[in-house]
């Protein structure tokens, strides 16, 4: 987690639960305390099975109550979903924030393979990445949106790459927030970044070498 929270670390889990452990004494890491726990794709009222967690990423901004962004694994109907969660202030249990935009394919198999979210650099909104395996939207970025009151949420996503048909494993940020890596099994490593308009271009490609 960021260390403005402490020695926290949040354990993704196929059964739909995050665990939140924690170091309560910095000269002993050999002990960690589970403190939170909370089902990140559970739907009231339904009695389905609950999606894994694939992946998650922290908000890194001091500025705001912890909140994490999760990936999920992948339902039935062929959709993954991406969920925004946090931990008011002076709250003892995370809340459901907003639900971003889901990663599909028309068949099952779809998952949500990684997320990450971008350093806020005097940005009124933040920005998420997803890398999935999807037919065509398998690289979005989303925005999370809060009002002056501080209600916060989910913004339009822009998928960024679409013809990549074996997914996108992982995504990364540069400290800036400003340029974002993308990386699929065809062993490619891309990089993106915004135009002065707020679209998103691919302005560098690195191949591996055999």
């Amino acid at each position: 987690c960021p260390s403005h929270l402490g020695l926290k670390l949040a354990c993704a889990c196929l059964d739909g639960r995050v665990l939140i452990y924690e170091a309560q004494d910095i000269m002993n890491i050999g002990d960690w305390v589970l403190e939170e726990v909370f089902d990140a794709f559970e739907i009231a009222g339904s009695t389905a099975r609950n999606a894994g967690v694939r992946c998650l990423s922290w908000n890194p901004s001091k500025f705001d109550p912890p909140m994490m962004v999760v990936g999920a694994e992948g339902n039935d109907d062929g959709s993954a979903m991406v969920r925004v969660w946090q931990l008011p202030e002076g709250g003892r249990k995370w809340t459901l924030v907003c639900d971003l935009d889901k990663h599909c394919r028309q068949d099952s198999g779809c998952q949500v393979n990684d997320v990450a979210w971008a350093p806020n650099m005097g940005r009124s909104y933040h920005l998420i990445a997803s890398g999935g395996q999807d037919h065509h939207q398998q690289l979005k970025i989303h925005r999370l949106l809060r009002t002056p009151e501080g209600v916060v949420s989910a913004g339009p996503a822009e998928v960024l790459s679409g013809d990549q048909p074996q997914g996108i494993w992982r995504v990364e940020w540069n400290v800036t927030g400003t340029v974002l890596a993308s990386s699929g099994e065809e062993g490619v490593v891309r990089l993106w970044k915004s135009t002065f308009r707020g679209d998103w271009k691919e302005i560098k490609t690195v191949a591996t070498e055999n």
